[in-house]
This record gives C-alpha cells, sequence and structure tokens, in this order.
C-alpha cells in the first residue's frame, strides 16, 4: 500500500474516534479476544480496509495480538487469492473477446473457459 495511504491509517489509530470505537468494542465483546477469549493484549482488527475512517463494527473484531497477527495473514491471503482470481477473470475475458467477440459472456456457459484453461495449460512450458 502507498504512504498516503499509511499515513491516513496512522492518523486514524491514533484519533479519539478511533480510541471511543476501541473502548465500545472492548465493552461490546467483554474484554475478550473474539477468537480464543484471551483478556490479555487486546487489539481491534480491520476485517477490511473498505471503509477505513468510517468503519462498521461489522468491519472490525476485537483480537489478543496473538488472533490479531493470524488475522493479518488471513486478511492478506485472502487478498492475494482475490487479485489471482481478478487476473484470472480479466484474462479469460481478452481471450474469449478476442476469439469470439465483446458479447461472449451472453452465451453462457458453453466450454469458453474449460477452453481458455487447456489453451493456459498448453502454454505453460512456454512461459519462464
Amino acid at each position: 500500500m502507498d504512504d498516503g495511504w499509511h499515513a491516513k491509517y496512522q492518523a486514524h489509530i491514533r484519533s479519539a474516534k478511533w480510541r471511543n470505537m476501541r473502548n465500545d468494542m472492548l465493552r461490546l465483546r467483554n474484554n475478550r479476544c473474539e477468537r480464543c477469549t484471551s483478556q490479555y493484549n487486546l487489539e481491534l482488527h480491520h476485517k477490511t480496509y473498505e471503509r477505513l475512517g468510517r468503519e462498521l463494527i461489522a468491519d472490525l473484531e476485537l483480537l489478543c495480538h496473538r488472533c490479531h497477527e493470524q488475522a493479518d495473514i488471513e486478511r492478506a491471503t485472502q487478498g492475494r487469492i482475490r487479485s489471482a482470481q481478478a487476473r484470472y477473470y480479466a484474462a479469460l475475458n481478452t481471450y474469449a473477446t478476442k476469439k469470439y467477440g465483446d458479447d461472449w459472456v451472453s452465451w453462457g456457459d458453453d466450454g469458453i473457459a474449460e477452453e481458455f484453461n487447456q489453451w493456459i495449460e498448453a502454454r505453460r512450458d512456454e512461459w519462464p
């Protein structure tokens, strides 16, 4: 993430608004980690950054430090999966549009994705 985003994030988590939100979450979650029920080293975890600064309660999770570290790894992994899926669908769209035209999606499932997967497999050895 870029430095501008990081600066915005740091300013937000140092804000009175964030402290109040954390205190509210501590009360709502009975001062316990939502995963392991520990009462020590509790931190507020962002499940998503989509609404940074305008978080919903559903965007946050009260976690102990150990569970927070694990949750950060899980969020990063999910982000990589979503990125890979987006790249795949963009490549499939490019392939199918070049071969069948812009309206290929309206044809329904007639094996174009499978054809694309076979095309990719046939070329795997050609890539570095």
